[in-house]
């Protein structure tokens, strides 16, 4: 067995529990194993399907990480098939797959059945699939044969619903469970520009300045992201390709070859790109756009540094696009979905929890402080928040934000009394009162209620996300025929914030904005309105309601309950305002991918990403429009604390509200499921 590893493999020794997971399918033995990316998962079922011989069947997984399994066993000697790799929805429905199948395990070649992506299985799991739930047949119909199911990110608890699902018994069988910490990964979230240019600049010089000529994968969030992406590096100097599953298979093929070599040694790509691609000097990873959970962050991003050398894991991370993933996230079948997006938009805002921990704690593995020194210790330099690369001390403050949240909390109270509804970016500008936001009367925003200058517009939308995530605010997604209305509303806890029975709520920024924003809250915490005198005095309401009075809708569309102007392409589908909200539009178009089309009800969308058929100048004037700053200042992440936990759903910022006249449609694809990103 060691001479196959050597000979075939090229490798010198065995990692974690390998040699162990190889002797209990050599022996018989089911068995399910939970080893971290990069941890060698494949090798698991490759050497043993070379040693024994017969027919190891593996069901799931991506079609790269196939290509590259059977290449090896080929090109080292193997004489005839060893392993067939399908999909699962080969298995559940192809009557003449399971026929052969039949056949070769009657023939006594059937060796073993290998499940990949094993936590696809699990409603529970952050990455559901409902063709994986039928892979139970395998073992009802094949009972003698050994099941390996594999996978790198599984709870406990989700690991019992497989074997369930599996239909394996859990006495039976042999568990393996590897440490999720990559040692040799440095994680870091950057504060992303509004404007593309900007953005784009950003992430050329990352690249040149630290990785010039080395491999690295750069995740978009869409078809057109990706493909804008790669040729806006291309023309600053970073050769780039794009790969996303709208291109043809050779195509693909083609460009991922060229990575492979290092003929182009960045791609551009879409989570369809990466399932089993084995490639070991991978530098960096950069998510241009985070990701919809830190379970898929971790197995992303964990495509860096197989090779055990230091590599970087980076997020760019800006409130406007946890819209887009929100907005699809309740679309997802699944445990959570928008639970689970909420952790990874805690995992991008923190400034005092480490990033490795809450990868860790997400998977279900204990955390600790001295979890990123030790990660530090294998040369990755452990995280931002922990090595310093967040800011000094002094450049950032804890702000007492109760009375943000109650103003919060009262503006849509008042405004559910009169029938209407907000998105959350209006929610920010009624309360910052925004000129064209809806106007509030001075009972329920007080002079002294407003956010300081030093808090920015952005500054804002981060604590309505903490809020939402917290469950003081609710997401209230709106489903018409074709299209999905998102609206913010209170949430659960709200009534306890108000009550003084929750916490004190807490955030931090960083950089210009701290200072100011320090002494503006200074003293915050308030009953009424008399409480908060030490933040900046706001316009006399007069002045804030000179041009609509009190309790008329200020958005362009959003009259009062009286007369309310719909403007979702889908019709009158839901009540209420849905002038300036944002509409997606869904329609399966090969039962693989989705096209979404995102319309921002009559304005400009507010995520400032452009979508398929729009020009590179609308998407800088989409960034340009809503980019500055009304109060001034440039708040930096938001931290929110309470005194317990509360997984609630996530947002998606309104869309300014200026007309436009042709709808905008973006691209998502998945290798995997129609319900996941591009």
């Amino acid at each position: 067995m060691g001479g196959l590893l050597r000979g075939t493999f090229g490798l010198s020794s065995w990692r974690t529990n390998q040699k162990e997971i190889v002797n209990a399918t050599l022996s018989g033995r089911d068995a399910f194993v939970v080893m971290r990316t990069g941890g060698g998962k494949s090798l698991c079922y490759q050497l043993p399907a070379l040693l024994k011989g017969g027919i190891t069947v593996g069901g799931g997984g991506g079609g790269g990480g196939g290509g590259d399994g059977k290449g090896k066993g080929k090109g080292k000697g193997s004489t005839g098939l060893v392993m067939v790799l399908v999909t699962p929805e080969k298995v559940v429905k192809s009557k003449m797959f399971m026929a052969a199948l039949d056949k070769t395990a009657k023939n006594g070649r059937l060796a073993r059945i290998v499940i990949d992506e094993a936590h696809c299985c699990s409603q529970w799991g952050h990455d559901f699939r409902p063709e994986y739930c039928k892979l139970g047949i395998l073992k009802r119909q094949f009972a003698h044969v050994p099941v390996l199911a594999v996978t790198a990110t599984c709870t406990d608890f989700i690991r019992d619903d497989v074997l369930k699902i599996l239909n394996l018994a859990p006495a039976d069988v042999v568990c393996f469970k590897s440490s999720f910490n990559r040692a040799n990964l440095r994680y870091e979230v950057v504060e992303k520009p509004e404007a593309a240019k900007e953005s784009l600049e950003l992430l050329a010089s990352l690249i040149k300045d630290s990785y010039r000529g080395q491999a690295g994968i750069v995740y978009a969030f869409s078809r057109k992201e990706a493909s804008d992406v790669a040729a806006g590096l291309g023309a600053r100097g970073v050769p780039a390709a794009f790969y996303h599953a709208g291109q043809e298979e050779r195509e693909r093929s083609r460009v991922q070859q060229a990575w492979m070599r290092g003929d182009v040694p960045v791609i551009v790509a879409t989570i369809a790109f990466g399932m089993g691609i084995n490639h070991l000097e991978v530098r960096f990873v950069v998510h241009f756009s985070l990701s919809k959970s830190l379970e898929n962050y971790y197995q992303e991003s964990g495509r860096a540094g197989r090779d055990g050398k230091p590599s970087r894991c980076v997020v760019f991370y800006r409130p406007s696009d946890v819209s887009r993933q929100a907005t699809l996230s309740c679309q997802d079948q699944g445990s959570q979905p928008l639970a689970t997006l909420h952790k990874m938009v805690r995992y991008c805002q923190t400034m005092a929890t480490c990033r490795r921990t809450m990868i860790a704690e997400a998977l279900g593995e204990r955390g600790g402080k001295g979890l990123c020194s030790s990660g530090g210790g294998g040369g990755g330099g452990g995280c931002d928040v922990c090595s310093g690369g967040i800011g000094e001390a002094a450049d950032v403050a804890t702000l007492d934000a109760t009375a943000h949240a109650c103003t919060l909390v009262r503006i849509l109270r008042h405004l559910a009394l009169k029938e209407q509804r907000v998105t959350p970016r209006q929610l920010v500008d009624a309360w910052r009162a925004k000129k064209g936001a809806k106007a509030m009367p001075d009972e329920i925003v007080g002079e002294n209620d407003r956010p300081p200058k030093s808090l920015s517009r952005s500054a804002c939308e981060r604590l309505v996300l903490q809020l939402l995530g917290d469950g003081v605010l609710s997401d209230d997604f709106h489903f018409t025929a074709f299209s999905v209305v998102h609206y913010v509303v209170t949430g659960a806890r709200a009534h306890a914030l108000e009550s003084g029975r929750l916490s004190q709520v807490s955030f931090q920024v960083r950089g210009s904005a701290a200072a100011g924003a320090a002494a503006g809250a200074a003293g915050a915490v308030r009953k009424t309105p008399a409480g908060a005198s030490s933040e900046r005095p706001s316009k006399p309401a007069a002045a804030r309601q000179k041009k609509e009075p009190a309790g008329a809708g200020g958005g362009r569309g959003q009259g009062s309950s009286g007369k309310r102007r719909a403007r979702s392409t889908a019709g009158g589908g839901a009540t209420g305002v849905v002038a300036a909200a944002g509409v997606v539009d869904l329609c399966d178009s090969d039962g693989e991918e989705e096209e979404v089309a995102v319309r921002g009800g009559g304005g400009k969308r507010s995520s400032g990403w452009a979508a398929e058929g729009e020009s590179e100048g609308d998407e800088e004037e989409e960034e340009e429009e809503w980019s500055g700053d009304d109060g001034g200042g440039g708040g930096g992440p938001v931290r929110t604390v309470y005194s317990s936990d509360n997984d609630s759903d996530d947002f998606e910022p309104a869309k300014p509200r200026r007309r436009k006249k042709a709808k905008t449609v973006a691209k998502r694809d998945d290798g995997n499921s129609s319900s996941d990103n591009a």
